[in-house]
């Protein structure tokens, strides 16, 4: 139980490692507001050793502050991690609010946060575990999927295959899929809104050329190392990672993969929710559930990091001005642009 994440304050060509057991989830929202309440929610946390890190397995999401080059690096969130369109407007209305900074998103999570301090890559990847080989399977429409893969096997033919569960699988399982393939379980197009979930695009995809034995790949979910590993499974191969770039696949597959954007309006009011809702006190949540569960008669063991975690909230009006500037100055450069 818990959503980890390290924070990182780098100051004076150094930096200090913080801890929090519970606001991985929740980073977005915690690091929106500013510099000055960036850095105040970080100090909030608890302070850990240098050697403490969280590896690639553990962490949930986290944060670099810089303070010398005004740069800040992060990961997290629940919808965010996944929906590839809101979080690029909520970065673009976090430009507003972070005047002079650079902001950026952590592609490689908490790898790229370690490689920005200096910090070896050994301190936080873990060993990958061997996989059985996962096949593409037909899914049926209306069925959960959040990726799609496009296999080009010759000049002329080209087959698309919605994909139900984490794409990572497939591609750690090497070439070895695409000859594996059931051409009759493909489909020549796929326009994403009858498949996605929410109306929301994908969340992950890859394309593989066959001829040119080729592979591209991206996703939204920040993924440690994930370009080294899927190099390693497709020895002899040509591999690509296009980042968040879903419009790379599109091309790849000659528009046989159609995906529909959300309007700008939905996107803010979804953004615009997520921001002012109201928080909550995942310690305490935490320590009912542990006293329901005693009381009924189980035995409880509560882990004492679920108490690494320091509550730091603006108020609702404090949020509301802030927003209301950033939404002006963002309404604004789209009207002179």
């Amino acid at each position: 139980m818990g959503q980890r994440a390290n924070l990182v304050i780098v100051h004076n060509n150094d930096y200090e490692l913080y801890y929090n057991h519970w606001c991985a989830s929740s980073m977005p929202e915690k690091v929106f507001w500013g510099p000055i309440h960036t850095r105040q929610f970080i100090e909030s946390q608890e302070k850990v050793s240098k050697t403490e890190w969280l590896n690639d397995i553990w962490a949930e999401g986290g944060v670099v502050m810089d303070l010398d080059r005004q740069y800040l690096l992060f990961y997290g969130g629940e919808d965010m991690m996944y929906d590839i369109q809101l979080r690029q407007l909520f970065i673009q209305l976090m430009h507003k609010v972070w005047t002079g900074w650079q902001v950026e998103w952590a592609e490689e999570g908490i790898l790229d946060m370690a490689n920005y301090v200096g910090v070896s890559p050994e301190c936080v990847l873990s060993s990958r575990q061997d996989m059985e080989p996962r096949l593409l399977e037909p899914i049926a429409s209306g069925n959960f999927v959040d990726g799609v893969a496009s296999i080009q096997f010759g000049e002329d033919e080209l087959l698309l295959f919605p994909l139900g569960i984490d794409f990572k699988e497939y591609l750690y399982s090497g070439s070895e899929i695409i000859e594996h393939i059931d051409k009759t379980q493909g489909y020549s197009k796929i326009i994403w809104k009858d498949w996605a979930y929410r109306d929301e695009i994908p969340s992950s995809g890859f394309h593989v050329d066959k001829v040119s034995r080729t592979l591209q790949f991206w996703h939204a979910e920040a993924i440690p190392n994930i370009l080294a590993i899927v190099k390693e499974c497709w020895p002899g191969w040509n591999i690509s990672r296009f980042a968040n770039h879903y419009d790379s696949q599109v091309a790849a597959a000659k528009d046989r993969l159609v995906i529909l954007e959300r309007d700008t309006a939905t996107l803010l009011e979804e953004l615009i929710k997520n921001l002012l809702r109201e928080p909550n006190d995942p310690v305490q949540h935490a320590i009912s559930i542990a006293e329901l569960l005693g009381e009924s008669g189980k035995e409880v063991q509560v882990n004492p990091d679920i108490f690494s975690h320091a509550e730091y909230h603006l108020s609702l009006e404090e949020k509301r001005t802030i927003l209301a500037y950033a939404l002006r100055s963002y309404s604004d450069c789209q009207d002179s642009s």
